[in-house]
């Protein structure tokens, strides 16, 4: 279930607080039913029968962006709710941040400008995880001589590496386990 902020200065503004109630409802609807990228896909069936009014698109319209632009309509579909993303996650898009990438993949495939974002005032780029690229490096064979010291498990200072270094050691002990039983089976026979 998707978890949204709701403005409680909402019931003191003069265009939410002249509109008819199912209006008001809709207007709570819309926020509640767009995705993660403030995107609303019109279905003014389903809202009209679930609460059992009778709405006009072009009055809520009308409603909504009474004294400023709150719904952009992006074609007869689809929404975008303007305020929606700096409202939800501040000012700087991080395309570094999952939900941030899919967020500009939306936007991008309704060809919405992130320069036309309200709010929006620094898009941080992808940077490539350098963490990544080692743990694409990362072999049994190469460190199988770091990880004893002692005889015990020597994690290395990154924290992020600890847990595959040691699922590596112990599959490595278990490995050395085998080999040592088979050479002992071997030598019985």
């Amino acid at each position: 279930m998707a978890k949204r902020f709701t403005s409680t200065e909402i019931w003191g503004e003069d265009w939410f607080l002249d509109m008819p109630i199912e209006y008001k409802l809709f207007w709570y609807y819309i926020l509640s039913n767009c995705n993660h990228a403030g995107i609303f896909k019109v279905n003014l069936r389903v809202f009209c029968s679930l609460n059992d009014v009778k709405l006009d698109l072009n009055k809520a319209l009308n409603f909504y962006n009474n004294g400023k632009d709150r719904i952009r309509v992006i074609n007869d579909n689809l929404w975008l709710i303007e305020d929606f993303f700096f409202y939800q996650y501040g000012e700087v898009l991080n395309l570094n941040n999952r939900v941030h990438d899919s967020i500009e993949k939306l936007y991008n495939r309704y060809e919405v400008k992130l320069s036309t974002i309200r709010g929006l005032k620094e898009v941080k780029e992808r940077v490539k995880d350098k963490d990544k690229d080692k743990d694409k490096d990362f072999s049994l064979t190469n460190k199988n001589e770091t990880f004893e010291e002692n005889g015990k498990f020597k994690p290395s200072g990154n924290y992020k590496a600890q847990g595959e270094e040691l699922l590596a050691y112990r599959y490595y002990k278990h490995l050395k386990a085998v080999q040592d039983r088979d050479s002992n089976n071997q030598g019985e026979n």
